[in-house]
């Protein structure tokens, strides 16, 4: 793996008295956030600490663990800062997920699209298995790693022989078997993807579910992200979407409430059944633009979340203003961030319940 030649520091090896990597059985344990890896402080990790958190989710969209040209090699900037956040969840006992989040030849830095130039380049796929090969290596002994996102909102390419699917479900095949040569105690995540179906049907991350070939991986939790109907969590966040809508209500031509919220997630109830995986919401959020609705939306997606059992991480804490949960729900250019904002009062409500799971 010549790619990797140029590391000259060493992973300090921590020794730990608490572990986060055990059976993927627990994920239905984990209460956390999404943080950015390029800003996050140590100062954020205790006050998640006293917050009761107990995972954060590693996004590395604006410091790529990967370098997105040729000859793609590891990003030795963002390795030292991981190893350096390693180092805090250690401190803290916040266990951490490894996502990568932008691999080379993405067109966005915060999820991928059928059309990126990485699903038709051998090359950039293969440099990405290194990456991975790299990474399991590296923390392979780390038990404050949580476990390892293989790769952000996978979009496939639209094909109507099914193609794209099996191209996702090929590459996580062999992205799994990397991890393993390194790696057999880490616990796996692996997305559903969104994209057309034969029909030329729009697949969503729900229904994308029954698209994954588990084989005989072993140690693997399942992690769609929730931010639907995206016209209400993302009102003001993109300009194609009014900063009107409300929750519950009449959107996109459905009523969207608690009863909405269960029949979306049907599929994946189906497919945890059927395969005994565990599922871990690895996003979800609302825009602030919402305003109180929210807090009511947050609050069904949550308690909906929790009485399947299934583990969850907010997006995002302190990285983002439009999804900062500090900031008030408000409209208004609000900068003041509180610990007693709305929001935070009802993630905070959730996150006590990590208490009585240690």
């Amino acid at each position: 793996m010549k790619i990797f030649v140029r590391i000259r520091f060493v992973l300090l090896v921590f020794s730990f008295s608490f572990s986060f990597c055990g059976p993927a059985s627990a994920w239905s344990q984990y209460r956390g956030f999404n943080v950015n890896a390029a800003i996050v402080t140590e100062a954020d990790f205790r006050d998640m600490r006293d917050f009761n958190v107990n995972v954060a989710r590693l996004n590395f969209n604006k410091m790529p663990l990967i370098k997105g040209r040729a000859p793609f090699d590891v990003n030795e900037e963002a390795v030292a800062r991981l190893d350096r956040i390693v180092g805090w969840a250690n401190a803290y006992r916040i266990g951490v997920i490894i996502d990568p989040h932008t691999p080379p030849g993405t067109l966005r830095d915060d999820t991928m699209q059928p059309n990126d130039a990485f699903w038709k380049s051998q090359e950039m796929q293969d440099a990405y298995l290194a990456m991975w090969s790299f990474l399991a290596e590296r923390y392979s002994k780390t038990d404050a790693v949580a476990g390892y996102d293989l790769l952000n909102e996978p979009a496939v390419p639209t094909d109507l022989s099914g193609k794209g699917w099996k191209s996702w479900n090929s590459l996580a095949g062999r992205l799994i078997a990397a991890i393993r040569e390194k790696d057999e105690h880490h616990p796996i995540i692996l997305e559903p993807a969104v994209g057309r179906g034969r029909d030329l049907r729009w697949v969503n991350r729900f229904d994308g579910v029954s698209y994954i070939n588990l084989v005989n991986y072993k140690n693997i939790v399942v992690s769609p992200h929730f931010y639907d109907p995206q016209p209400f969590s993302h009102q003001g966040v993109l300009k194609k979407f009014s900063k009107s809508i409300q929750y519950p209500g009449f959107i996109d031509g459905e009523q969207w409430d608690a009863n909405k919220v269960d029949s979306i997630l049907a599929p994946v109830d189906r497919f945890q059944k059927a395969t005994n995986v565990p599922i871990f919401i690895g996003e979800f959020s609302a825009s602030r633009y919402a305003g109180a609705a929210s807090e009511r939306y947050l609050k069904d997606l949550i308690d909906a979340f929790e009485k399947r059992n299934w583990g969850w991480a907010y997006h995002v804490f302190r990285a983002a203003p439009v999804w900062d949960p500090e900031l008030p729900d408000t409209r208004d250019s609000v900068s003041k961030r509180s610990s007693d904002s709305p929001r935070m009062k009802l993630l905070k409500s959730y996150f006590v319940k990590n208490n009585k799971t240690e």
